[in-house]
Parts: C-alpha cells; sequence; structure tokens
C-alpha cells in the first residue's frame, strides 16, 4: 500500500499542485524528517495545458517523482500521448529478449507530424548527398526541422531519466504556451524513454521487495542499491552501453535500425551515478577518439553553456568531464557522434525512491532528479532550436565531405578476405548492414599497394584473391567506418603522459573502458588495413554472395556418415543440438581429405553406425538441425580415409563425443556480465540446454547430473575455491571444469588442489619450469632433424642444441661487443619487487595476439594466432603438465634472430614475438603478459580442469575466443575427459 507519506513528502509539485494523498500510512511518519524531504520545486516548468492531454498522473496512480514508473506504466503514458495529442506518434522499435516492447514517441508540430515521412525521405537525401542536386540539398537545410533523439535509462537501475522523458512527453506534447509550439515547429523531438526495460522491470521489482513504511534514506540500503543481478544489464547481462558497435542485443540493433531513418542533430544519452554525486553532463575529457570530427567538441561547449545557465538558474551544482572520458565508440551517444549528431551523456546522482541523505547532511529526493532530467532536456532542445539552422549547414558540409573524400576522416580501406567460417562471415556483414556501412567485394584478384596485416606487418605487394570484401571510408558515414575499422588508433602523447603519472601516484587508470575494440579483430576475420581509398577492381556486394545453396542434407541415402565442416563455428551448435536430440555424434581430431574436399580439425562426423537404433529418424534429426542453422551435412558412403595420409571412420581421429550436461555457476560473487556472457552463448549461439545454479547451493548439491561446469569470472575473488574438495571428486570422476577470470585465479594455488596452473607472481621463485614449457612447444613446431647424424655411429658427430643457446640482449643483435647475458635471473625478491611495479601497468582491455596450439582440440576453427581481448591482472601460467592451448604473443620464424629475454621467458631462437595488435600495452605489461596462456587445460583424473585468464566471449562479441569456450563445452566431455560407460 502505498503511504501518504510517499505520496506528499516524495512527489513533487506537479504544474504548480500539490500533489494530493491516495493511501493512508501504516503508521505515523516521523514529522521532523518528513520536513526536511518535502521537494518544493516543479518538475515541469507551467504554463498553459491542453486539457484533453491526460496527464502522467492521472494514467500512473501517483504523482511524478514521487516513485519510478514501470515499463508498462511508462508504455501507457506514451500511448496515451500518442491517442490525444495530434503531436506525437508512438513507433514499437522492436521487443527485448523477454517480450518487453521497445518505443519511442516522436513529438513535433502537428503539421510536421502529417508529413514525418516526407521529413525523414529529405533527412536521408542529406545524410547521403551523392547524386543529389546540389542546389536542392542546399533548400532542404532551410526548410526541415532538425531532429533531438533522447536516449534514456539504458542501464535499468537508473531510473529518473526515463521518468524525466514522461513528463518531458507530457509538456512537449501538451503545453500551449508559444515558445513550445514555436520550438516542435523547428524540431522534431524523438523520445525513447526506456532503452532497457528488462532491467527496469527487475530493478523496481526489486526496489519493491525493499520499501518500506518508514523512509529509507541511507544510500547503502537495497532499496537504492538492489542485489544480484541487480538492474543495470539487460536480461543476458549484457551493458547495453557498450553494444553500439557490437550489434549483439535485440535492444540494441532495433535502435541501430529505428536510427537509420532519423538523422538527429544532438543524441542524448541520459544517465545515473552514484548516489552521492550531482550531476555531470558533456563535454568529455581527454583521450577523445581520433576519428570524432572536431566540430562536436565546439557544439559540447555550446550546448554545456546552456545547460549551465539552465541550472545555475535553480542554484543546482554540476560538473562536466573529470572521470568521463570519449575514446570507446561503442557507447551510444559516442556512436551518435560518428554519425553527425553532438552526443551528449547526462549522469544525474542516482537517489530511487524516498531519498539519500547527502554528506552535507540534506535529504535528496526522487522528484528532484526527475526535475533535474526534465530541465536538461528542455535546455538541450532550445540550444538546437536557437543554433539549428548552423548545425543543419554544417551537417550536409560534414556529408559532403564525407561522400567525395575530402572531410575529416583520412582516405583508408580494409580488405577482408572470406574464409570457410561461413556464419562468422555472415555476422559481420550483417553488422554492417545494421551500421549503414557500405560494403563492395573485389572483382578479381588485386595487389595491396601500401597497407599492414592485422598484426601490423607490411602488407605491401599482398595479393587477395577475388570476392575480397572491401569498405571504404569514402561514404556517408566515414567517421563511423573508421572508429570501428581502423587498426591501430592511438591516443596523444600528452594523454599517455597524464595515464602514466597517474598510474603511478594512485595506481588507478583514467580510461574507463577498453582501449581496443576493432571489429575484424574482434570477430577473428583475415583482413588489412589500406593506406589508401577502395582499389580499383571494388564493386558493390550482391547481398545473396554467401547465401547457402543447399542446407540440411545432401543425400539422404549415404550409406556410412554425415560430416559437418569444422571451420564454421555453427557446426558446435549443430553437434549440442543433435546430441541432446540422443543422436551420437563423433569429431574429427585432425584435417582429413573425404571425396577430393578437405575437411577441418574439428569436423562434426554422425556415422549411421554409431546411431543404428535412430533408423529412419536419423536423417531427419541431422536435416532438421542443419537446416536450422543454415548448414550442410555432407553425406559419405565410405568410411576409407583417401590415401595413407587421411585417417579412417572407426580408428582413433575420430573421438565419440559425450552429450554435454552443462551447469553454469550463479550469483554470490559472480559477476552478471560474466555469467550473462556463458549464457547466451549456450542459449543463443549454441541454442541447447544447460542449468543455471546458485553457487551458494552449489556447494553442497549434487554435481552428479552434470559433467560440465562453468564457474564465471566473480567481483572480488571467486567463491570456486571453497568448493575444491566436491570439485576435485567431481573432475576425477570425469567432469570438464571451466573457469574464467578470477575463478581461474581462485584455484590457480596448492592449496585448491585442483589445478597445476599458477598465477605469476606464485611462480617467480621457479621461473625455469615455465619457461622451459615455452621453449619446448616452440620447438615442437619447428624441430627439424638431421637424418645423417641420427643414424651416424660416431656420438660426436653433432652435438645438441638448446633453444635458450647465444641468448642476447633485445636490440643489440648487430653490436658485436654487447655480452650474451647469462640465464640468472635476480633472485626472487627482485623479482618480486620489479613484477609488483610491472603490475601497476596492466591493460585495461588490449587485443593482444594468442598463438594456437595446432594440434590442440580445443582450438578447432581457430587459425595460428587469435585476436584476445585481455583485462587480466596477473597472468596465468603453464608449466610442466599443464597444456596451453593458446598462449599469449604469436612466434613467427625469424631466422637470424637470436634468443633474447622478454620478461620472463627467452624469445626462442630463430623467432620474433607479436604481441599487441590494437590498444594501449604498456611495455612493462608486455613483459609480464608474454608467453603467459589465455587458457590451460590439465588432465585430473578421469576429468579435465580449463582455465581462461579472461573472458572468452567478452560482451558476446569476440567470435574467435568464444569458438575456445564453445569447443571446450561441447567436444570437451568426449576429447577431454574419459565419461564412465552406462548401459
Amino acid at each position: 500500500m502505498r503511504s501518504i507519506w510517499r505520496s506528499v513528502v516524495l512527489g513533487a509539485t506537479i504544474l504548480g499542485t500539490a500533489a494530493s494523498a491516495s493511501a493512508q500510512l501504516p503508521r505515523d511518519p516521523n514529522p521532523a524528517l518528513e520536513a526536511r524531504v518535502v521537494y518544493g520545486g516543479r518538475i515541469l516548468p507551467g504554463g498553459q495545458y491542453d486539457p484533453d492531454v491526460p496527464t502522467p498522473e492521472s494514467i500512473l496512480g501517483f504523482p511524478q517523482g514521487a516513485r519510478a514508473a514501470t515499463h508498462a506504466q511508462i508504455v501507457e503514458c506514451m500511448t496515451a500521448l500518442a491517442q490525444w495529442s495530434n503531436r506525437v506518434e508512438l513507433v514499437q522499435m522492436g521487443e527485448t529478449f523477454e517480450g518487453r516492447e521497445t518505443i519511442a514517441v516522436v513529438i513535433s508540430s502537428p503539421e510536421n507530424i502529417r508529413r514525418l515521412d516526407a521529413i525523414k525521405a529529405n533527412l536521408a537525401r542529406l545524410a547521403d548527398p551523392r547524386d543529389e542536386p546540389e542546389s536542392e540539398i542546399d533548400a532542404l537545410v532551410d526548410r526541415l526541422p532538425a531532429v533531438a533523439w533522447f536516449g534514456c535509462s539504458i542501464h535499468g537501475d537508473e531510473t529518473s531519466p526515463a521518468d524525466g522523458a514522461v513528463a518531458t512527453a507530457y509538456h512537449l506534447a501538451a503545453c500551449l504556451d508559444r515558445d513550445v509550439t514555436d520550438m516542435l515547429n523547428d524540431l522534431v523531438v524523438v523520445i525513447d524513454p526506456m532503452m532497457n526495460p528488462d532491467g527496469r522491470d527487475r530493478y523496481l521489482k526489486q526496489v519493491a521487495e525493499n520499501r518500506s513504511a518508514a523512509p529509507s534514506v541511507d544510500s547503502q540500503s537495497l532499496l537504492h542499491t538492489g542485489y544480484w543481478p541487480w538492474g543495470r544489464t539487460n536480461h543476458y547481462g549484457f551493458d547495453l552501453n557498450r553494444d553500439w558497435i557490437l550489434g549483439v542485443n535485440p535492444e540494441t540493433r532495433a535502435r541501430l535500425r529505428a536510427l537509420r531513418e532519423w538523422r538527429p542533430l544532438i543524441f542524448i544519452d541520459a544517465h545515473e551515478m552514484g548516489p552521492l554525486d550531482t550531476y555531470l553532463f558533456s563535454p568529455s575529457r581527454e583521450p577523445v577518439n581520433v576519428f570524432l570530427p572536431a566540430k562536436r567538441l565546439q557544439w559540447w561547449d555550446v550546448f554545456a553553456r546552456d545547460q549551465a545557465q539552465a541550472f545555475d538558474r535553480f542554484g543546482w551544482t554540476y560538473y562536466t568531464g573529470e572521470w568521463n572520458e570519449e575514446w570507446y565508440p561503442g557507447y551510444s551517444s559516442s556512436w551518435a557522434g560518428y554519425r553527425g549528431a553532438v552526443g551528449i551523456l547526462y549522469e544525474q546522482a542516482g537517489w530511487t525512491e524516498d531519498a539519500v541523505r547527502m554528506p552535507n547532511g540534506q535529504l535528496n529526493t526522487y522528484a528532484e532528479a526527475v526535475h533535474h532530467n526534465v530541465v536538461s532536456m528542455l535546455a538541450n532542445c532550445r540550444s538546437l532550436q536557437q543554433n539549428k539552422a548552423v548545425m543543419m549547414r554544417e551537417f550536409l558540409r560534414e556529408r559532403r565531405g564525407n561522400v567525395t573524400g575530402r572531410g575529416e576522416t583520412p582516405q583508408m580501406s580494409w580488405a577482408i578476405v572470406p574464409g570457410a567460417n561461413r556464419s562468422r562471415l555472415l555476422n559481420f556483414l550483417e553488422l554492417m548492414d545494421l551500421e549503414g556501412i557500405e560494403v563492395n567485394a573485389a572483382s578479381r584478384a588485386f595487389t595491396i599497394g601500401k597497407g599492414r596485416d592485422r598484426l601490423g606487418r607490411a602488407a605491401d605487394g599482398k595479393e587477395l584473391p577475388a570476392g575480397t570484401l572491401l569498405i571504404g571510408t569514402r561514404q556517408p558515414d566515414a567517421p563511423l567506418v573508421a572508429a570501428m575499422l581502423a587498426f591501430d588508433p592511438q591516443m596523444s602523447g600528452a594523454f599517455l603522459t597524464d595515464e602514466r603519472r597517474e598510474l603511478l601516484r594512485t595506481g588507478e587508470s583514467k580510461l574507463y573502458d577498453i582501449t581496443a575494440w576493432n571489429t575484424t579483430m574482434l570477430h577473428d576475420l583475415e583482413a588489412y588495413e589500406l593506406d589508401s581509398g577502395l582499389p580499383g577492381v571494388a564493386e558493390p556486394l550482391d547481398p545473396e554472395r554467401f547465401a547457402p545453396t543447399s542446407v540440411g542434407v545432401d543425400r539422404p541415402d549415404a550409406r556410412v556418415a554425415y560430416l559437418i565442416d569444422g571451420a564454421d563455428d555453427d557446426s558446435l551448435a549443430a553437434a549440442g543440438r543433435l546430441m541432446q536430440t540422443g543422436v551420437r555424434v563423433r569429431a574429427a581430431e585432425r584435417e582429413f581429405t573425404w571425396s577430393g574436399r578437405v575437411f577441418p580439425r574439428g569436423t562434426i562426423v554422425v556415422a549411421r553406425d554409431d546411431n543404428r537404433d535412430l533408423d529412419g529418424e536419423l536423417v531427419r534429426r541431422v536435416s532438421e538441425v542443419c537446416a536450422d542453422l543454415s548448414l550442410l551435412a555432407v553425406g559419405a558412403d565410405s568410411g576409407l580415409g583417401e590415401g595413407n595420409e587421411n585417417p579412417d571412420l572407426g580408428g582413433g581421429h575420430f573421438k565419440l563425443l559425450e552429450r554435454p550436461r552443462i551447469a553454469v555457476l550463479g550469483r554470490g560473487q559472480f559477476s552478471p556480465y560474466s555469467y550473462g556472457a556463458t549464457w547466451f552463448t549456450i542459449d543463443q549461439r549454441l541454442g541447447i540446454e544447460a542449468s543455471y545454479l546458485d553457487s551458494s547451493f552449489a556447494s553442497f548439491g549434487d554435481l552428479r547430473p552434470f559433467n560440465v561446469i562453468v564457474a564465471p569470472d566473480a567481483f572480488g575473488g571467486s567463491s570456486i575455491g571453497g568448493m575444491s574438495e566436491s570439485l576435485r571428486a567431481w573432475v576425477e570422476a570425469g567432469g570438464t571444469l571451466i573457469t574464467i577470470g578470477s575463478s581461474s585465479e581462485a584455484i590457480a594455488n596448492e592449496d585448491a588442489k585442483l589445478t597445476g596452473a599458477r598465477l605469476l607472481p606464485e611462480t617467480l621463485g621457479d621461473l625455469d619450469e615455465y619457461e622451459l614449457a615455452v621453449l619446448r612447444e616452440w620447438a615442437a613446431t619447428v624441430e627439424t632433424v638431421d637424418v645423417e647424424s641420427v643414424w651416424s655411429h660416431d656420438p660426436t658427430a653433432s652435438s645438441s642444441a638448446y633453444p635458450w643457446e647465444d641468448a642476447s640482449p633485445a636490440g643489440d643483435e648487430d653490436d658485436e661487443d654487447a655480452e650474451a647475458p647469462s640465464l640468472e635471473r635476480p633472485d626472487e625478491e627482485t623479482l618480486k619487487r620489479q613484477d609488483g611495479w610491472d603490475r601497476l601497468f596492466m591493460p585495461q582491455g588490449a587485443i593482444l595476439a594468442g598463438r594456437t596450439d595446432p594440434k590442440h582440440w580445443m582450438t578447432c576453427g581457430l587459425a595460428g594466432y587469435v585476436p584476445v581481448v585481455y583485462q587480466v591482472g596477473n597472468p596465468l601460467m603453464a608449466g610442466d603438465g599443464v597444456e596451453a592451448p593458446v598462449r599469449m604473443g604469436y612466434l613467427s620464424p625469424a631466422p637470424d634472430a637470436p634468443a633474447r629475454r622478454l620478461g620472463w621467458s627467452l624469445l626462442p631462437a630463430g623467432a620474433d614475438l607479436t604481441l599487441r595488435m590494437s590498444g594501449l600495452l604498456w611495455p612493462e605489461a608486455a613483459s609480464r603478459i608474454a608467453n603467459s596462456a589465455f587458457v590451460t587445460r590439465e588432465r585430473v583424473g578421469n576429468g579435465q580442469v580449463i582455465c581462461f585468464a579472461t573472458q572468452p566471449n567478452f560482451r558476446g562479441a569476440t567470435r574467435g575466443t568464444e569458438r575456445i569456450l564453445s569447443n571446450a563445452m561441447i567436444l570437451g566431455p568426449g576429447m577431454g575427459a574419459s565419461a564412465p560407460v552406462v548401459p
């Protein structure tokens, strides 16, 4: 029941009239507290309103600002505005994972509302002025209204912007004052009131569960904080405000499609921050992304001055910049800046319901937070109206520069070579289409003039085949193209100096998010960056080029088996789904040729002999699963390998897989981001069943139903370390334990008794063992044999060669006087002191190269190296007895390179190492990370333990490393563990 105290005390005065009581208190309020909490302001600026347009409170049943409205209540309010005001049109953009609709309202003058289709069509002409008569386009600038887009509450537990959006929408839809009607003649205002409906309703449920009769004003109380998984993220735990260049989630994808119809000149991203803060708005501080057009920074200052003046009229406190930087382009307001808009961030202190006691003793109410957002939104609208003519002309000038190649964005292009992993390539192309990025293809083979590969190596003169995808910056959204595809944008020297000094002074970075995000690297596609525009062989890509010619089963009457090409990521989904329908499948542990076609490691084999009990049902199940995934199962009429080099179907190279019975640990200290990303991979990418367990119960629960357990990353240390005894018995019986991030750290020690993997600081006294493992792995890939000396009867005919011989300081290869250092290291105390210093500089999130073991089953579907988004405090170490399917740093042959030391390990003679692909990596961090393990695998009894150093499916976007996780879950129970035979 809603209390009078809440309705009166926390309700704002609406339109100048006091809110009325709507319920009875269960007990008397505290009069002293009541007097201090009353918010005397008005959320709306007042004026004359159309009585036919229903007020928000008449729909909500409580005054705005008394509490946060739910998704359904906000939709009801916006629907009513569209029904009763001729200034409003309701737009349904899409649905969330949980089925809630995502909506926006378009608000303008009645005349503009009637011609919205024409306005959108003419905005599209401005946005892409190619082949448009110049005089006509110039005239459009003066006739068209400018568009403002307000995106609110993208984090579900940041509630006040959405309620502010409802109030602002009502004001614009119903106010009859001249200043509002004039504004709507000049502007089209699009309000996206709640960008994360699932997270919002989850959080408001938590708020309702923790609502008390007495007010709760402590910012630490559950009313203001919520609980696991909180409300910030969407259904699968993704932060939607990082997704705008990734396009993983339906909420983002719907908005990307909608925004292609509009070309807003301002894009507001309204948030909340810590409850004891004030209010932040743009401009941002350094680093600013090098591809953000310079005009955006100038307009930030203009809008900030106007917004500050609006706040000054009320005497409110606020600030700009400070912690808000502009490097990562995947925030919603940042993304908009590359598409022609001025992106503006709001961050209101979070005062969910009741009030929050501030450090100065004052109580700030939720109604005040709502009011701040309304004032900000209206101030930005007025600024846009006042500067409309100049901003529209600048928009057109910028777009002309983009399409002619004479704008700010440098002329660059990227070449992506299509491979056999069709589903991954299609995912990339779908993202390009969502973003409105034009893709071409090479009509014939061509040679790169000047360019580089993903490792930064020169690719001048390299020939690429016909059909290579080509993307250039000479197109309408040139800044966005460059921001998403540039291999290695670099921060200024001035910022790097500030960042390094801050790390040394405080141990804290000035960076707010990851420093690298290249789209081709996240998809792990073979790509090249060219220092020029599109090659002459470029022609528009046929959208049907990569559509499958046939799916399902090619020959239902095949006598022996059906083969699903393991190069495609979706082959693992097919294997998992088939096993869950009762089909027995195998996986090839090595490449083989069948009927003249080469099939890679990891190819899925469905043998008739394994499935005799299914009879005619087998073909139907294989066909349905493959058709659903757009895959083709190739029929084989013989189990005999072609030639002596190819394995036979009945031999040991085709491993019978075990149906994965997966459990994922959650709650407690486990990260909702990591848990959600793992859930997403299993549920959406693989499309198979799993159990999702509360970790507090799992520690004493029955683990026997599962053969795979995934322990995600965790905040402040994983609880999995306390489960080590029960997990050890489970693993030894045949289980596959997969740990991620801090869960790997929790078991990488002697006490856990689960794995021989260790963290770097724990190995400083025994580094020879770990170095030797690195050298042995390299030698196993390059070793050659002197046949004559092997068969010689003279034992002195040859001598042993060691990969650490002729060690010399890096960079001194040409110095004849340089003495080769001994392999002796400093004493352990010195190493600890050095490592403590180096640890200060570990990356926020750089893309690093991880070299793959070409024979390990966990690297099926990968090439020689894989891009890794690296966010690790202490590198993971694999010594004797612990496999490292992926190690950090790509080793390439360099015959003249001597052995030399990098950090804790030697680089073997005859090899060069490349570690950084993109993003900020300090030399001290590189020396710690190089040659450490990205993932380890170790046999324990009949089972295995697999440890990932960092999240392999980061934000659902790292398709290369996600493949390793999928391999571990789908192939692992059969290829890496020994399941008991069950009759």
